[in-house]
């Protein structure tokens, strides 16, 4: 029976991994075996070299086979795997194995001693040794083991693992459960994959034709450096990777633990990335990258690419972030406040000292500059505006976004909402939203209108 690569893709996760692929998996597998740089033999020895197979799904099919004396059919590995995912342990399965109305009618009239026997010698093609034997009933009845891990322990990895394993891949592809006997037998050929895959006199190879790009998510990291050639969209909230335009799959980890992201080693295109409510940490390419981390206290190393930084509409949703290595003036990288102010006007721009009495005057959703000392309260910024002060007081209900900076050290960026006391700033009006680490001095080198997005 000839199947699409999608439904390839879809046997195979199911086969190993006892669950369905996501729509990102299936998309990114079924293009490598459109672009036959998997087949279905090669993709499913990669399922089955996946911890999750070995030491989880694998010991757990061996001992249904051993308990129950036939192969697993995809519904029950599907059920399993679901019971798995939820946090249940193999030892656990297997309990629920042996208290099945199943276990009771196989083994009806037979003592728990045979029954262990039985199962040992399904798995193992024969008797148990007695020396074996003696050590699992001392350990069993100095309570060292329970009797689940016993049978994990004659489980993991028996002589008719293999059979057991092509059966899974049978019942998945075909959808009827097959003879023991039948995979046993298989399992003795060279080739037994591609048997059950149709493809005639093909040995099953060890590794993909090509390698795969790695994209590794190791310990909440990932490195990118791809060999993209239109765009890298990553978006931590939809824990998604697209590549020119294809939804990717980890090589390995999960995107849903991601915190960390390094694109300084990816040459070819730039990277957008969307953040989540968590707090990340993103080291950008020197393409010019597009930045939105959203919520959370985010750390940002900007690069020599001119990037874009994406602010959100509140304080409460952007957090505190931290940027290096911004790149002030003409040419450099951007601050989009658009989403707070609507839109950014930055008219009123120049660079206003502290100690100035001019009273300023400022337009709903300007972009404010100010150099002075000790501008790192809210206090302080609320402070500039009224009488006699830097800026003058407002006539209206206004939002403003307020960059402040000593001659050294790091500039803030405030968020401004004034709606209530619409005369005066009040200290609560004002949230820090950012730093700007090294970017200081501004009344000498202050910030240019094409620093910000319009």
């Amino acid at each position: 029976m000839a199947f699409s690569n999608t439904e390839i893709v879809d046997k195979v996760y199911k086969a190993t991994l006892f669950r369905a692929p996501s729509e990102d998996e299936s998309s990114y597998w079924a293009d490598q075996l459109d672009q036959q740089l998997y087949t279905g033999v090669t993709l499913t020895l990669l399922g089955a070299s996946q911890d999750v197979f070995m030491q989880r799904n694998l010991p757990v099919a061996n001992l249904f086979y051993g308990i129950y004396g036939r192969l697993m059919a995809q519904d029950e590995m599907l059920f399993w795997g679901r019971i798995l995912d939820q946090g249940a342990s193999t030892e656990q399965v297997v309990e629920a194995f042996l208290v099945s109305n199943e276990f009771a009618q196989t083994y009806a009239g037979v003592s728990g001693l045979d029954a262990f026997k039985a199962i040992y010698a399904r798995l193992w093609g024969g008797e148990i040794p007695s020396v074996l034997l003696d050590t699992y009933l001392e350990q069993l009845a100095n309570e060292e083991m329970s009797i689940s891990q016993v049978l994990l322990d004659i489980g993991s990895l028996p002589p008719k693992s293999l059979a057991v394993a092509l059966g899974l891949v049978s019942a998945s592809l075909n959808g009827v459960v097959p003879e023991f006997t039948e995979m046993d037998t298989l399992a003795a050929k060279q080739g037994a994959l591609s048997d059950l895959f149709g493809v005639v006199n093909e040995p099953d190879p060890v590794v993909p034709v090509e390698p795969v790009e790695p994209i590794e998510e190791i310990n909440g990291q990932l490195a990118l450096s791809l060999s993209a050639t239109e765009s890298i969209v990553v978006d931590l909230e939809k824990d998604s990777l697209m590549v020119d335009g294809t939804a990717k799959a980890l090589t390995a980890g999960n995107l849903a633990n991601l915190y960390y992201l390094d694109a300084r080693d990816q040459k070819t295109v730039s990277v957008s990335i969307q953040g989540s409510s968590a707090g990340e940490i993103y080291f950008a390419s020197a393409q010019g990258d597009s930045i939105r981390l959203k919520g959370g206290n985010d750390q940002i190393t900007l690069n020599a690419g001119t990037d874009s930084l994406i602010f959100e509409y509140s304080a409460s949703t952007n957090g505190l972030d931290s940027i290096s290595n911004f790149n002030i003036g003409s040419g450099g990288d951007t601050l989009d406040f658009n989403a707070f102010l609507n839109a950014a006007n930055t008219g009123n721009l120049a660079t206003q000292d502290a100690t100035s009495t001019a009273a300023q005057t400022w337009n709903n959703g300007d972009v404010l500059v100010v150099s002075g000392n000790g501008l790192d309260s809210a206090t302080a910024i609320a402070g500039l505006f009224g009488a006699a002060k830097t800026f003058a007081a407002p006539l209206g209900a206004a939002k403003a976004v307020v960059i402040s900076a000593d001659i050294v050290g790091n500039a803030s960026v405030w968020y401004l909402t004034n709606q209530t006391d619409t005369g005066v700033i009040a200290s609560e009006e004002i949230t820090q939203v950012a730093t700007l680490a090294g970017i200081n001095n501004l009344g000498l080198v202050g910030f240019d209108a094409a620093n910000f997005v319009a």
